[in-house]
């Protein structure tokens, strides 16, 4: 079932997520909602859910990557539930790129993330998960980790000058900067 998205105002948004008790991952309602966010998730083209994001105050976070239509380039991300994700820096580096979320459509913004992160969490089915992430993966997991602590990408922007309408990120930054890589086969260096 698609479930309802709140958006940005709504408070669910802005309110820390409770853990969830492990006994209740493997009922079957439980195991029916985690079904419904990745549902919702792959019906509105994300890469990522959490549980605030369709009204419930919970730590529970969906992620996948495969050939998506909005991050073509990026590298696959298997399916993924994160219960109760404890999340902790690697490497402090960060990275800017561009993000946008499902609780704040259409607009896209320039955030600054780690590089690389180790995740502590449950499981599907309880079982104890502990992996490491980086790059656009470890970014994944810090926009959807922080919806669990009531906050969103707009909180880790450093300028709010890059905050874009998505039409007008495409043409303006999205396709030149497509125009500006280099052909197949060929280098920008000698």
């Amino acid at each position: 079932m698609i479930l309802k998205v709140a958006r940005l105002g709504h408070p669910a948004i802005r309110t820390p997520a409770l853990a969830v008790d492990p006994a209740m991952i493997t009922s079957p309602e439980f195991q029916r909602l985690l079904d419904d966010m990745v549902d919702t998730m792959r019906e509105y083209n994300g890469v990522g859910l959490a549980a605030p994001q369709v009204h419930l105050s919970l730590q529970i976070a969906v992620l996948e990557v495969s050939h998506h239509p909005r991050y073509p380039d990026m590298p696959e991300v298997p399916l993924t539930y994160l219960i109760n994700p404890q999340v902790s820096v690697m490497d402090s580096a960060t990275m800017d790129d561009w993000e946008g979320c499902l609780s704040i459509p259409e607009m896209r913004g320039l955030v600054p993330r780690y590089k690389q992160l180790r995740v502590s969490a449950l499981g599907r089915q309880g079982q104890q998960l502990d992996l490491v992430a980086s790059d656009f993966h470890a970014r994944v997991i810090q926009h959807e980790t922080d919806h669990l602590k009531g906050e969103v990408y707009l909180d880790r922007m450093a300028n709010l000058h890059s905050l874009s309408h998505l039409a007008e990120w495409q043409r303006f930054v999205y396709e030149p900067a497509q125009k500006r890589r280099p052909a197949a086969g060929t280098s920008d260096s000698d």
